[in-house]
């Protein structure tokens, strides 16, 4: 397969928002063919699936454009560390700016952990204090709920920022639990408007005339990509 139909591939890929395996790409001669594939792939890629996969390909794309990551080594088992390597940390703000999505919080952020730790001690300090000094059992009841609400408004805080939250661990997270914890995130609905027969041909046409150079006119069914539309 020649480096235009490789492109046209992958182009076809992030545009409808599915893989095509090599040996399925080796056998699609004609512009007819890929038209069909298309098609038949295109229906059960449906609902929440398809908001997932094409949230996949988003994200995949921009890595690929911002880090140079070979775009076959992103799976959806793929461990996150090892196309975002800890070098490529401070840059993971640039997949939220190319993508337009919010991107959920990968690791602990040391400030939270420091802010944290100070409301903590602070509780802890001012417990100390007043507790000797506190008489009566209301009193010393009143100063335990307190400290018990300051406790949980710490953790709260915590929790939201993400900091315990197993799934944001950056070691043990793959790219399929990033493109979850994005769609959730960003609470992304599947489109409103499915693919139409019409639609496919025309988007797929355009796809053909832009990565080959050819005229609308020669991309017909029959059109062969590398006798008829010359592609190298």
């Amino acid at each position: 397969m020649g480096l235009e139909l490789v492109e046209l591939a992958m182009d076809i890929e992030d545009t409808f928002g599915f893989d095509i395996p090599n040996a399925d790409a080796e056998v699609l001669e004609t512009v007819g063919q890929t038209y069909d594939y298309i098609c038949q792939r295109l229906k059960v890629v449906k609902g929440e699936q398809c908001v997932t996969m094409h949230t996949f390909h988003r994200l995949r794309a921009a890595t690929v454009s911002e880090f140079g990551v070979e775009r076959r080594t992103i799976k959806p088992t793929t461990p996150l560390k090892q196309i975002l390597p800890t070098t490529k940390r401070a840059d993971y703000r640039k997949i939220s700016q190319r993508t337009g999505l919010r991107m959920p919080l990968l690791v602990a952020r040391h400030t939270d952990w420091i802010a944290g730790g100070l409301l903590l001690l602070a509780a802890a300090g001012a417990f100390r204090v007043a507790w000797p000094v506190a008489e009566g059992f209301a009193n010393r009841l009143a100063l335990s709920i307190i400290a018990a609400l300051t406790a949980a408004i710490v953790v709260a805080f915590l929790f939201r920022k993400n900091v315990w939250h197993p799934r944001r661990v950056w070691e043990t997270s793959t790219v399929r639990q990033w493109v979850e914890n994005t769609v959730a995130l960003n609470r992304l609905a599947a489109p409103s408007t499915e693919w139409t027969d019409g639609r496919v041909w025309q988007v797929f046409k355009d796809l053909v005339v832009t990565d080959l150079g050819v005229k609308p006119e020669q991309v017909v069914r029959d059109a062969r990509y590398v006798q008829d539309l010359g592609a190298g």
